[in-house]
Protein backbone atom coordinates (compact mmCIF):
# COMPACT_ATOMS: atom_id res chain seq x y z
CA UNK A 1 0.00 0.00 0.00
CA UNK A 2 1.50 3.13 -1.21
CA UNK A 3 0.19 6.02 1.15
CA UNK A 4 0.88 9.44 -0.54
CA UNK A 5 -1.41 11.58 1.79
CA UNK A 6 -3.28 12.22 4.76
CA UNK A 7 -7.00 12.91 5.19
CA UNK A 8 -9.52 12.86 7.98
CA UNK A 9 -13.56 12.49 7.34
CA UNK A 10 -15.91 14.19 9.78
CA UNK A 11 -19.79 15.08 9.99
CA UNK A 12 -19.72 18.42 11.14
CA UNK A 13 -18.23 21.61 10.53
CA UNK A 14 -15.04 22.82 12.77
CA UNK A 15 -13.92 26.16 13.62
CA UNK A 16 -10.94 27.75 10.95
CA UNK A 17 -8.48 27.25 14.56
CA UNK A 18 -9.24 23.88 14.09
CA UNK A 19 -8.57 23.55 10.27
CA UNK A 20 -5.62 25.23 10.65
CA UNK A 21 -4.02 22.75 13.13
CA UNK A 22 -5.13 19.74 11.29
CA UNK A 23 -3.31 21.53 8.33
CA UNK A 24 -0.45 21.59 10.69
CA UNK A 25 -0.59 18.14 11.79
CA UNK A 26 0.41 17.22 8.52
CA UNK A 27 -3.16 16.43 6.89
CA UNK A 28 -3.70 17.13 2.94
CA UNK A 29 -7.21 16.62 2.84
CA UNK A 30 -10.61 16.51 4.18
CA UNK A 31 -13.72 14.89 3.18
CA UNK A 32 -17.09 16.19 3.85
CA UNK A 33 -20.86 15.59 3.51
CA UNK A 34 -22.48 16.64 0.93
CA UNK A 35 -26.12 16.17 1.82
CA UNK A 36 -29.80 17.23 2.02
CA UNK A 37 -29.33 21.15 3.23
CA UNK A 38 -31.81 19.95 6.31
CA UNK A 39 -29.31 17.86 7.66
CA UNK A 40 -26.63 19.53 9.45
CA UNK A 41 -22.99 17.22 8.14
CA UNK A 42 -23.60 19.08 4.55
CA UNK A 43 -20.65 21.44 3.44
CA UNK A 44 -21.67 24.96 2.41
CA UNK A 45 -20.12 27.55 0.77
CA UNK A 46 -18.61 29.71 4.02
CA UNK A 47 -17.32 26.51 5.38
CA UNK A 48 -15.62 25.24 1.93
CA UNK A 49 -13.86 28.45 1.74
CA UNK A 50 -12.96 28.11 5.71
CA UNK A 51 -11.53 24.18 4.77
CA UNK A 52 -9.57 26.68 1.41
CA UNK A 53 -8.44 29.44 3.60
CA UNK A 54 -7.04 26.42 5.72
CA UNK A 55 -4.49 24.94 2.89
CA UNK A 56 -6.71 22.23 2.79
CA UNK A 57 -8.39 19.76 -0.36
CA UNK A 58 -11.91 18.33 0.03
CA UNK A 59 -13.27 15.55 -0.91
CA UNK A 60 -17.43 15.31 -1.34
CA UNK A 61 -19.38 11.99 -0.38
CA UNK A 62 -22.80 11.79 -0.63
CA UNK A 63 -24.73 10.01 2.30
CA UNK A 64 -28.37 10.01 4.16
CA UNK A 65 -28.41 6.75 5.66
CA UNK A 66 -26.09 3.73 5.56
CA UNK A 67 -28.11 1.23 3.28
CA UNK A 68 -29.65 4.05 0.95
CA UNK A 69 -27.74 2.61 -2.22
CA UNK A 70 -29.53 -0.52 -1.96
CA UNK A 71 -32.82 0.71 -3.02
CA UNK A 72 -31.99 0.84 -6.41
CA UNK A 73 -32.44 3.31 -9.64
CA UNK A 74 -35.31 5.87 -8.03
CA UNK A 75 -33.12 6.73 -4.86
CA UNK A 76 -29.93 6.99 -7.25
CA UNK A 77 -31.94 9.38 -9.22
CA UNK A 78 -32.96 11.16 -6.39
CA UNK A 79 -30.09 11.34 -4.56
CA UNK A 80 -27.61 13.02 -7.08
CA UNK A 81 -30.42 15.71 -7.91
CA UNK A 82 -30.08 17.13 -4.74
CA UNK A 83 -26.47 15.83 -4.48
CA UNK A 84 -25.88 18.03 -7.83
CA UNK A 85 -27.35 21.72 -6.21
CA UNK A 86 -25.83 21.32 -3.15
CA UNK A 87 -22.18 20.98 -4.75
CA UNK A 88 -22.70 23.91 -6.70
CA UNK A 89 -23.92 25.66 -3.68
CA UNK A 90 -20.59 24.85 -2.32
CA UNK A 91 -18.44 26.01 -4.90
CA UNK A 92 -17.35 22.38 -6.20
CA UNK A 93 -15.91 22.66 -9.32
CA UNK A 94 -17.13 20.96 -12.24
CA UNK A 95 -15.37 17.72 -13.57
CA UNK A 96 -14.37 16.28 -9.88
CA UNK A 97 -16.22 13.19 -8.01
CA UNK A 98 -18.84 13.18 -5.62
CA UNK A 99 -18.61 9.77 -3.60
CA UNK A 100 -21.59 8.08 -2.62
CA UNK A 101 -21.55 5.89 0.26
CA UNK A 102 -22.42 2.10 0.64
CA UNK A 103 -21.87 2.33 4.31
CA UNK A 104 -23.16 -0.86 5.20
CA UNK A 105 -22.26 -4.57 4.12
CA UNK A 106 -23.30 -5.83 1.19
CA UNK A 107 -22.24 -9.64 -0.14
CA UNK A 108 -25.07 -10.76 -2.01
CA UNK A 109 -25.25 -10.34 -5.99
CA UNK A 110 -28.72 -8.87 -5.57
CA UNK A 111 -27.51 -6.03 -3.33
CA UNK A 112 -24.86 -5.66 -5.47
CA UNK A 113 -26.90 -5.29 -8.97
CA UNK A 114 -29.14 -2.55 -6.21
CA UNK A 115 -25.80 -0.71 -5.86
CA UNK A 116 -25.09 -0.25 -9.69
CA UNK A 117 -28.48 0.45 -10.30
CA UNK A 118 -28.28 3.13 -7.72
CA UNK A 119 -24.71 4.78 -9.26
CA UNK A 120 -26.18 4.22 -13.24
CA UNK A 121 -28.90 6.52 -11.81
CA UNK A 122 -26.98 8.70 -10.27
CA UNK A 123 -24.54 9.46 -12.85
CA UNK A 124 -27.16 9.86 -15.09
CA UNK A 125 -28.74 12.73 -12.93
CA UNK A 126 -25.23 14.56 -12.36
CA UNK A 127 -25.66 14.13 -16.19
CA UNK A 128 -21.25 14.64 -16.70
CA UNK A 129 -20.81 17.65 -14.39
CA UNK A 130 -19.57 15.75 -11.44
CA UNK A 131 -18.18 11.67 -11.77
CA UNK A 132 -19.31 9.14 -9.56
CA UNK A 133 -17.24 7.92 -6.89
CA UNK A 134 -18.21 4.74 -4.38
CA UNK A 135 -17.45 4.47 -0.94
CA UNK A 136 -17.74 0.87 0.68
CA UNK A 137 -15.88 -2.76 0.92
CA UNK A 138 -13.17 -3.90 -1.11
CA UNK A 139 -16.31 -6.29 -2.37
CA UNK A 140 -18.19 -3.21 -2.95
CA UNK A 141 -15.75 -0.74 -4.77
CA UNK A 142 -14.18 -3.44 -6.86
CA UNK A 143 -17.56 -4.28 -8.56
CA UNK A 144 -18.67 -0.71 -9.06
CA UNK A 145 -15.46 -0.14 -10.63
CA UNK A 146 -15.25 -3.14 -12.99
CA UNK A 147 -19.01 -2.81 -13.78
CA UNK A 148 -17.89 0.46 -14.77
CA UNK A 149 -20.88 2.06 -12.34
CA UNK A 150 -18.19 4.60 -10.40
CA UNK A 151 -14.91 6.43 -11.83
CA UNK A 152 -13.40 6.51 -8.23
CA UNK A 153 -12.93 4.16 -5.46
CA UNK A 154 -13.11 5.33 -1.40
CA UNK A 155 -12.79 2.01 0.09
CA UNK A 156 -13.04 1.51 3.91
CA UNK A 157 -11.50 -1.28 5.99
CA UNK A 158 -14.85 -1.79 8.16
CA UNK A 159 -15.74 -5.56 5.82
CA UNK A 160 -12.92 -5.59 4.34
CA UNK A 161 -11.44 -8.16 6.03
CA UNK A 162 -7.68 -6.60 6.08
CA UNK A 163 -7.33 -6.85 2.77
CA UNK A 164 -6.83 -3.04 0.55
CA UNK A 165 -7.65 -3.23 -2.82
CA UNK A 166 -5.79 -2.27 -6.18
CA UNK A 167 -8.62 -0.33 -7.11
CA UNK A 168 -8.94 2.35 -4.52
CA UNK A 169 -8.20 5.72 -4.73
CA UNK A 170 -8.60 6.44 -1.13
CA UNK A 171 -8.76 4.14 2.23
CA UNK A 172 -10.26 4.81 5.31
CA UNK A 173 -7.92 3.42 7.57
CA UNK A 174 -9.22 3.57 11.17
CA UNK A 175 -12.47 4.81 12.44
CA UNK A 176 -12.82 7.05 15.79
CA UNK A 177 -8.84 8.24 15.72
CA UNK A 178 -10.11 12.46 16.94
CA UNK A 179 -6.79 13.87 15.23
CA UNK A 180 -6.79 17.49 16.70
CA UNK A 181 -9.25 17.10 19.39
CA UNK A 182 -12.92 16.19 17.37
CA UNK A 183 -14.39 13.62 16.16
CA UNK A 184 -12.93 12.18 12.60
CA UNK A 185 -11.82 9.48 11.00
CA UNK A 186 -8.52 8.60 8.96
CA UNK A 187 -7.95 8.31 5.49
CA UNK A 188 -5.17 7.74 3.57
CA UNK A 189 -4.43 8.59 -0.52
CA UNK A 190 -3.29 6.20 -2.81
CA UNK A 191 -3.68 7.93 -5.61
CA UNK A 192 -2.44 11.28 -7.05
CA UNK A 193 -5.97 12.25 -8.15
CA UNK A 194 -8.53 10.85 -5.47
CA UNK A 195 -11.54 13.86 -6.12
CA UNK A 196 -9.81 17.05 -4.47
CA UNK A 197 -10.84 20.02 -4.73
CA UNK A 198 -10.97 23.28 -3.82
CA UNK A 199 -13.53 26.09 -4.61
CA UNK A 200 -12.10 28.52 -7.26
CA UNK A 201 -8.21 26.74 -8.11
CA UNK A 202 -6.32 23.90 -8.71
CA UNK A 203 -6.00 21.41 -5.85
CA UNK A 204 -2.91 22.16 -3.22
CA UNK A 205 -0.52 19.98 -3.33
CA UNK A 206 -0.39 17.22 -1.09
CA UNK A 207 1.78 17.07 1.79
CA UNK A 208 4.57 14.73 3.11
CA UNK A 209 3.45 12.18 5.19
CA UNK A 210 3.90 13.84 8.72
CA UNK A 211 7.54 12.93 11.32
CA UNK A 212 6.06 10.85 14.12
CA UNK A 213 2.43 9.46 12.31
CA UNK A 214 2.38 6.04 11.65
CA UNK A 215 1.03 4.48 8.12
CA UNK A 216 -0.21 1.32 9.27
CA UNK A 217 -1.18 -1.63 6.42
CA UNK A 218 -3.48 -4.42 6.97
CA UNK A 219 -0.59 -7.25 6.11
CA UNK A 220 1.34 -4.99 8.78
CA UNK A 221 -1.04 -4.74 11.40
CA UNK A 222 -1.88 -8.88 11.20
CA UNK A 223 2.04 -9.37 12.09
CA UNK A 224 1.16 -7.43 14.36
CA UNK A 225 -1.11 -8.73 15.69
CA UNK A 226 -0.03 -12.40 15.76
CA UNK A 227 2.89 -10.81 17.55
CA UNK A 228 1.04 -9.72 20.51
CA UNK A 229 -0.99 -13.00 20.93
CA UNK A 230 2.09 -14.77 21.15
CA UNK A 231 3.23 -11.90 23.54
CA UNK A 232 -0.06 -13.13 25.72
CA UNK A 233 -2.70 -10.67 24.67
CA UNK A 234 -5.62 -11.53 26.86
CA UNK A 235 -8.22 -11.89 25.61
CA UNK A 236 -6.31 -13.57 22.40
CA UNK A 237 -6.68 -10.94 19.25
CA UNK A 238 -8.70 -11.96 15.95
CA UNK A 239 -5.77 -11.29 13.09
CA UNK A 240 -7.77 -9.45 10.81
CA UNK A 241 -5.20 -6.68 9.89
CA UNK A 242 -7.56 -4.03 11.43
CA UNK A 243 -5.89 -1.67 13.75
CA UNK A 244 -9.33 -0.89 16.18
CA UNK A 245 -9.61 -0.39 20.04
CA UNK A 246 -8.71 -4.17 20.68
CA UNK A 247 -5.01 -3.87 18.52
CA UNK A 248 -4.25 -0.85 20.42
CA UNK A 249 -5.59 -1.69 24.08
CA UNK A 250 -3.41 -5.23 23.53
CA UNK A 251 -0.46 -2.80 22.30
CA UNK A 252 -0.71 -0.67 25.45
CA UNK A 253 -0.99 -3.47 27.58
CA UNK A 254 2.28 -4.99 26.27
CA UNK A 255 4.49 -2.01 26.82
CA UNK A 256 4.49 0.14 30.28
CA UNK A 257 0.61 0.77 31.51
CA UNK A 258 0.75 4.60 31.22
CA UNK A 259 2.21 4.73 27.74
CA UNK A 260 2.23 8.57 26.83
CA UNK A 261 0.54 8.48 23.80
CA UNK A 262 2.73 11.32 21.78
CA UNK A 263 5.07 7.55 22.09
CA UNK A 264 2.90 5.27 21.00
CA UNK A 265 3.83 5.79 17.22
CA UNK A 266 7.58 5.39 18.49
CA UNK A 267 6.84 1.75 20.25
CA UNK A 268 4.59 0.93 17.43
CA UNK A 269 6.97 1.48 14.98
CA UNK A 270 9.05 -0.67 17.32
CA UNK A 271 6.62 -3.66 17.15
CA UNK A 272 5.61 -3.60 13.75
CA UNK A 273 9.73 -3.86 12.52
CA UNK A 274 9.75 -6.76 14.81
CA UNK A 275 6.70 -8.07 13.66
CA UNK A 276 7.99 -8.24 9.61
CA UNK A 277 11.00 -9.82 11.06
CA UNK A 278 9.28 -12.82 12.60
CA UNK A 279 6.52 -12.87 10.08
Amino acid sequence: MNVLALGLDYAYRVPPATLAEVRRAGVSFVCRYIAPETMKKTLTADEAREIDAAGLNIVSVWETTARRALQGAPAGEADARTALAVARAAGQPPGTPIYFAVDTDVRLDADLLSVESYLRAAGRALAGQYPVGVYGSALVVEAMIDRKAALYAWQTAAWSHGRVSPVADLYQAQNGVNWCGFPNDLDYALQEDFGQWRPGGAPYALQPLPEGRVVVDPDSVRKLQQLLNALGANPPLVVDGIFGPKTRAALMAAQAPNLADADLGRRLRELLTAAQKQA
